[in-house]
């Protein structure tokens, strides 16, 4: 039974007003925690420093700051102060008393220490004047929150000390703007929070601000379910990459690395970033860009997704262009703020509970009647969209692949009329002197051409004149030429002809609608790549096609000059497992279709991710099992079989090339083979023992590891024995659990069901235990309104889709929908806040026992909640859930924290009011 259905959708009662204080002598301690240069400082000390009414950390007789210390492990601190402080707090690292303190080399050739150099992951000496920075306000209300200092972080602090100082028209100079000089600016609330918030906008920071956000380490690969939280980090984490990196670049100390990038770079241009400077001589946005896309993700999706914004962010920077980012006013009494923050509160649960509820209704306790408008009108639109756009994707994409796909068997031999289905082969025109393929027939006109020979193994291009043009019962597609390049088809040929990916470029089309809004839709840069895959268990089987990438920048245009109305969608795609699954069909429909009403469900719990998933499987076939795969239950029976050979002769050829074997040195070799591939152990005589290794064929390649002694085999415990057969150590291994799994291309991960000892000719069962998903690994889409008042476009709305899918149990997303957004001249502001943004983000994994957590992000122009949901169940270890399940913040301050308490899921304020939800 779940003990929880749903935290945020429970009716909210009158919230009470608590407010007696009980006093029984000295406060508690405050208790924070955090990390430092995200988790890469070690063996220093954390100070946290208060500022006095002056506006100044505080400072012993010696001029040293002053205050609680504690001990930096591992990049990591947890600490404690006053509970009876009350003002703004000054955090700094510093080098301990004695010794040194290090920092963790994250730069893939190495860091300078000293005179050598250590490699990646080592740790080499902080100079001894290393500082790194945070400035919070309000200590009261940190108990029990995360502070993170990183290079973010310092540049908040330090733009909170020395801002304004002068007249604010002039340059800092290195003694204006050094605010290490005894009193020389002032640190007050306002400039603290006014500094945080400058950068995390230049950060482009959605969570919060910089000194709470965590950094990635760029060590871990973690990946994080809430894709806003994950890309803050990864963010915050690859500004202190860059800061590591550009140490080595420049050849210098961590500190004056540090220096210029915080005062020649930042400071120095009153507190904001040149966006790319064509001097080369500051740290701009460019390079942190730069150095962020360099970084090597391995794999990991939280940040491959966030190069990839950040890719397009750069691709936008202007040359030697100031940035413009703008800090937020720290107002409002608490009084205010709380009466706030109760009425947001209050409206987003409105919005929640009548999220089934239709037209208006749906949206307008949150957003207002106005903008609840626009969100109908854009779903309305929408739907005329689909009408439009689906029916034309396919028939643009499906009739220009098949004419390719034609005229390349037309090419390597003899032209094959059975790749035709949507194309009828007596519409096909063949000028085999010209090289030319032109198809005429029903509305469907193409002229194309391959614009180079084809060749096994080799490249070639389809190019498609833009005189082609596709007409359908809903629009008519035209083609346009951008900087002399039209359309074409790119396709790699493996050794047996066969196109293994293949990459649809559209620089322009405009498709002309015949009867319905919109009238016109245009798109530019159009990009769609496919992966050829085969089923090795299929006898003979055709090269399926998945998608493996689409991009899909496309504008709606409603009515005609300038009453037009406009709907901007923007589509981009990357896929996981597109080399491995084998589709049910040979081309992918592109049909795009997001179950809004399943996305819900799941976010309230009334649906598993699996039900999320399925729902969603009209989605070009992401999702679905592999070709015939009937059920998760499969079983492929005798799927592979055992045999040993005592002839080097039998030992397949690559293996003996491979370790230059002779017969005199041969001793045994044994193999599993399924489907053609195998794998295999093959053991050799030394001077006093065995040697064996391990040898794995895939898709006609032969991979082994060395050699290693017969004694050394095992996947725990080792084999012991210096001289063995090729069966007793195929059998150590099979008992040893080494050969428990084989990897089936097409299908998936399947178990090995041995009967008993291994013997040659014997045959086993094997059953699925993963099947291969075509899943997203990167899932970005917008939808942005521009639609009319009047003359005027109105402040335009932003709906959001972002996140990945890998497989119906591995589903991390988002949804949002914003109002009032207003880009402005500055393009580095890439998820969309304006005045009041609602975000919700689901995501769990199979061996989470916190899964299927839900994750609110809510704000209304100052005011933003942040709550984590889980769906405890009574397996959960701790279904009570002691941390709080989420915080409301005004302009960053901390108002209060949900939690459960009971049965009972509470607001507390921090003026002592609660509401019960």
């Amino acid at each position: 039974m779940r003990i929880l259905t749903l935290v945020i959708s429970l009716v909210f009662f009158a919230g009470c007003d608590n407010s007696t204080n009980i006093n029984n002598g000295e406060p508690e301690p405050i208790t924070i925690k955090g990390t430092v240069l995200g988790g890469h400082l070690d063996n220093a000390q954390l100070k946290i420093v208060g500022v006095d009414a002056y506006g100044q950390p505080q400072r012993n007789d010696a001029g040293e700051y002053f205050g609680e210390s504690q001990i930096i492990n591992d990049g990591r601190f947890e600490a404690k102060f006053s509970g009876s402080y009350e003002g703004s707090l000054f955090l700094v690292a510093l080098p301990p008393e004695d010794g040194n303190a290090r920092i963790r080399c994250l730069v893939n050739d190495g860091c300078t220490n000293g005179a050598n150099k250590v490699a990646k992951g080592e740790w080499y000496e902080a100079p001894q004047d290393f500082e790194l920075w945070a400035a919070v306000n309000d200590a009261q209300r940190l108990e029990g929150q995360s502070i993170h200092l990183s290079l973010a972080s310092h540049m908040g602090a330090r733009l909170a000390f020395a801002q304004f100082v002068g007249d604010g028209t002039t340059p800092c100079s290195s003694n204006s703007c050094n605010p290490d000089t005894w009193r020389n600016a002032l640190m007050t609330p306002q400039t603290i929070h006014n500094a945080n918030s400058v950068v995390q906008r230049l950060f482009s920071l959605q969570s919060g601000f910089p000194v709470f956000v965590e950094s990635f380490d760029g060590l871990s690969s973690t990946n994080i379910q809430d894709s806003v939280v994950a890309e803050d980090q990864v963010r915050v984490g690859l500004a202190n990459y860059s800061l590591l990196k550009n140490r080595e670049v420049r050849n210098e100390s961590f500190t004056q690395t540090l220096a210029w990038i915080v005062e020649s770079s930042f400071l120095e241009n009153f507190g904001q970033l040149i966006e790319r400077d064509t001097g080369n001589q500051v740290w701009d946005l460019a390079t942190y860009y730069q150095d962020a896309i360099d970084f090597d993700a391995q794999g990991n999706s939280s940040i491959l997704s966030a190069q990839t914004n950040m890719a397009t962010q750069q691709s936008n920077l202007r040359d030697d262009a100031q940035t413009n980012a703008e800090g937020d006013d720290y107002s409002a009494d608490l009084v205010d703020k709380v009466s706030g923050a109760k009425t947001l509160m209050a409206n987003t649960q409105a919005w929640i509970e009548n999220m089934e509820y239709s037209a208006v209704d749906r949206y307008s306790q949150f957003f207002g009647a106005e903008f609840a408008q626009e969100i109908i009108d854009a779903e309305n639109k929408w739907d005329e969209v689909k009408y439009l756009l689906g029916p034309n994707l396919k028939s643009l994409f499906l009739p220009f692949v098949e004419l390719m796909h034609y005229g390349l068997s037309c090419e390597l031999g003899g032209c094959d009329a059975s790749r035709l289905n949507v194309l009828d082969v007596n519409s096909v025109a063949v000028d085999s002197i010209e090289n030319t393929y032109s198809y005429s027939n029903n509305g469907v006109e193409i002229q194309a051409a391959f614009s180079q020979s084809v060749a096994s193994g080799s490249q070639t291009k389809f190019s498609i004149d833009v005189s082609s043009q596709i007409e359908t019962t809903s629009g008519v597609v035209n083609f346009e030429a951008v900087d002399g390049i039209g359309p074409a088809i790119s396709l790699a040929l493996n050794g047996a002809n066969e196109a293994e990916a293949i990459a649809l470029t559209i620089p322009k089309m405009v498709i002309n609608a015949k009867t319905v809004a919109p009238r016109k839709v245009i798109a530019e840069e159009v990009v769609i790549g496919l992966t050829g895959v085969k089923d090795v268990t299929l006898t003979d089987p055709e090269m399926r096609y998945n998608l493996s990438s689409i991009s899909l920048p496309i504008d709606f245009v409603f009515g005609e000059g300038s009453g037009a109305e406009k709907l901007e969608a923007r589509v981009n795609i990357e896929s996981s497992n597109a080399n491995a699954h084998y589709p049910a069909q040979q081309w992918p429909d592109l049909d795009i279709v997001i179950n809004k009403t399943a996305f819900k469900n799941y976010a309230v719990f009334e649906s598993e991710s699996s039900g999320l998933a399925q729902s969603n499987t009209e989605l070009a076939g992401f999702l679905n099992l592999p070709s015939d795969m009937a059920s998760l239950s499969e079983v492929l029976s005798d799927g592979i079989s055992y045999d040993e050979v005592d002839s080097l002769a039998a030992v397949p050829s690559d293996i003996v090339s491979i370790f230059n074997i002779n017969s005199s040195e041969f001793s045994g070799y044994a193999e599993l083979e399924y489907f053609g591939d195998k794998t295999a152990v093959i053991v050799l005589n030394d001077t006093t023992e065995n040697v064996a290794a391990r040898c794995v064929k895939s898709a006609g390649e032969w991979a082994c590891t060395d050699l290693i002694s017969v004694s050394s085999l095992g996947c725990g415990s080792e084999f012991g024995k210096d001289s063995a057969s090729v069966n007793e150590t195929m059998n150590f291994l099979r008992s040893q659990g080494c050969l428990d799994q084989v990897t089936i291309q097409g299908r998936g991960v399947y178990d090995i069901q041995y009967t008993g000892e291994l013997n040659d000719g014997d045959s086993f069962d094997l059953n699925l235990n993963q099947p291969y998903y075509l899943g997203m690994q990167t899932l970005n889409a917008t939808l942005t309104t521009r639609f009319k008042d009047g003359s005027e476009d109105r402040p335009i709305g932003l709906m959001t889709l972002r996140g990945a899918v890998l497989s119906p149990d591995e589903v991390s997303i988002g949804m949002s929908i914003t109002d009032q957004y207003l880009p402005t001249a500055n393009p580095l502001q890439l998820f969309p806040v304006g005045e009041k943004t609602l975000w919700i983000a689901v995501g769990g994994t199979p061996s989470d026992v916190q899964r299927d957590a839900v994750i609110f992000y809510v704000q209304n122009d100052t005011i933003t909640i942040a709550i984590n949901i889980f769906n405890y169940t009574n397996n959960d270890i701790d279904p009570n859930q002691d941390k709080p399940l989420g915080f409301i913040r005004y302009a960053g301050e901390l108002l209060g924290s949900i939690s459960k308490e009971g049965d009972l899921y509470i607001v507390r304020y921090v003026d002592g009011s609660w509401q019960i939800i």
